[in-house]
């Protein structure tokens, strides 16, 4: 089913442009594309296989009763980039064991964010861990070609290339972060989250028990993630002050008036998203102020702003979390939640510490020099 809509009751000055967004979004939606923060496509993960197995057949023979064989893939270098400071990230050595058994020509260099080859291949362009940092050699087994034109690698720098990967991450690149959390001396969480989903809506549980945790150490931020233009319209919604738990409570009613309005029809014109929207209108009872905001559109721009936000760091699903520099794929626990928090105050923590020791070197060198100029 394909929805369609004329100008309507939007203002015409944000109509065409709301609309043509949801567009590109369905369009990214289904297509699928490779960004560094996958959270719901096929990709590695600590209890998936991997995509692009070669198809070649491997030659053995017997010599001095061993059993020797022969690939016929070239050796590459596969690099796994991790942090043992990220507690919350996804398990690299089953990652591991899943390349291995896929690549069997792969050359696998477990490697540290603070070793020497870990900063040369942040520096190259790696921007999160764990990561899977391939040498260009890679491009010449059989599997390439399908493997590239699935979007599963993309270049790093002249040198490398990165194999996808899925589950929870630390952001090195801070240009991977929401724009309100980059420079910010406040520990964001932000979540990009389906209002459909009961997966979804259950972090609005989890946000006051971590409130109640960590309390003013903290601020969190839960956005609508848009697939089409009813859940843009509960964003409208949720922007122009509906609580969230109304939402949640009812959002089956929501679903079961839409799969009425659309019964028998292929799709949906302006006449059956207007009787979408006045029904979430009343499902949600808004009172008088909340009406007028709604549909006036009074946040759409702020509603196209987080679409498109989300699209260029690579949310491509629901749910999904930023918590300060983790980045947080799927339903999560509260413990989790709880975890990472922890993991990013002691780093920042640990950052500040470091930073002072080296301001506390700089003052003695400097004194130096103005005595031996004396």
């Amino acid at each position: 089913m394909t929805t369609k809509r004329k100008d309507s009751n939007l203002p015409s000055s944000v109509t065409v442009a709301f609309f043509g967004l949801l567009l590109a979004l369905s369009l990214v939606l289904n297509i699928g594309i490779f960004l560094k923060l996958e959270n719901s496509t096929p990709g590695i993960s600590s209890d998936s296989s991997f995509p692009g197995v070669s198809q070649t057949t491997l030659k053995k023979k017997v010599e001095n009763g061993k059993v020797w064989v022969e690939l016929p893939d070239p050796i590459f270098d596969a690099y796994f980039l991790s942090d043992k400071t990220c507690k919350t990230c996804v398990d690299i050595d089953s990652m591991i064991s899943n390349f291995e058994r896929t690549y069997p020509t792969a050359r696998i260099k477990p490697i540290d964010v603070s070793s020497n080859t870990g900063k040369e291949l942040i520096d190259a362009g790696a921007s999160v861990v764990p990561a899977i940092i391939l040498s260009r050699s890679f491009q010449n087994i059989a599997a390439f070609p399908e493997v590239a034109q699935a979007g599963v690698v993309a270049p790093v720098g002249e040198k490398y290339y990165e194999y996808r990967t899925n589950g929870n991450k630390k952001i090195l690149n801070e240009n991977q972060l929401p724009v309100s959390m980059r420079g910010s001396d406040t520990l964001k969480i932000i979540g990009y989250t389906d209002f459909f989903s009961p997966e979804s809506a259950a972090f609005s549980t989890v946000v006051p028990q971590i409130a109640a945790q960590f309390g003013n150490d903290i601020s969190v931020e839960n956005n609508a993630f848009v697939t089409d233009i009813p859940s843009a319209f509960i964003a409208e919604a949720v922007q122009c002050g509906v609580n969230m738990q109304t939402i949640i409570d009812t959002r089956d009613e929501y679903a079961a008036a839409i799969k009425k309005i659309a019964e028998g029809k292929k799709s949906l014109g302006d006449e059956e998203l207007d009787q979408i929207s006045t029904q979430l209108k009343q499902i949600l009872g808004m009172d008088e102020a909340t009406a007028a905001c709604y549909d006036q559109h009074r946040y759409l721009e702020e509603v196209q702003r987080i679409a498109q936000e989300a699209q260029s760091l690579g949310i491509n699903g629901a749910p999904a979390y930023f918590v300060g520099n983790r980045f947080l794929a799927g339903p999560q626990s509260a413990e989790v939640f709880s975890s990472a928090i922890a993991e990013v105050i002691e780093e920042r923590k640990n950052n500040t510490s470091d930073q002072d020791k080296a301001s506390e070197e700089t003052i003695p060198e400097a004194k130096q020099v103005q005595k031996t100029e004396e």
